[in-house]
């Protein structure tokens, strides 16, 4: 079984057999039923982070086939002349890009505020 498709099942197995652990009841956080509040509202606090973190990766990512299509020809020039691989690294540089200002928006509305920005953070998912 290919490396891809052997940790896929092992995850897709894992979610399938999700069981609810048993809690004591002086262990539980907050109000029974307010559970799936309370994570999303941790999430919230968390997701700009989480966001940067990823778009660390999709840089790295970009960084490493950019440097890939550099070193590989095909046809007697390298990939990275063909123009259908330069639309789709624009395209790339350009999702990219985009990513980064609407996470810094989203970092500085929350500086700016203090509150929540649940709406700016969002425009990243």
């Amino acid at each position: 079984m290919p490396f891809f498709e052997e940790h896929h099942n092992r995850l897709a197995s894992g979610f399938s057999q999700w069981q609810c652990p048993e809690v004591d009841h002086d262990a539980v956080i907050g109000q029974p039923g307010s559970g799936f509040k309370i994570a999303m509202s941790t999430a919230v606090i968390f997701r700009r982070s989480f966001d940067a973190a990823g778009l660390g990766v999709g840089r790295r990512a970009f960084d490493k086939t950019l440097k890939h299509t550099k070193s590989r020809s095909l046809f007697g020039a390298t990939i990275t002349a063909m123009l259908g691989v330069q639309a789709k690294l624009a395209d790339m540089i350009i999702d990219l890009e985009t990513a980064a200002l609407v996470i810094y928006w989203a970092g500085w509305s929350k500086n700016v505020t203090g509150g929540r920005c649940t709406r700016e953070a969002s425009w990243q998912s």
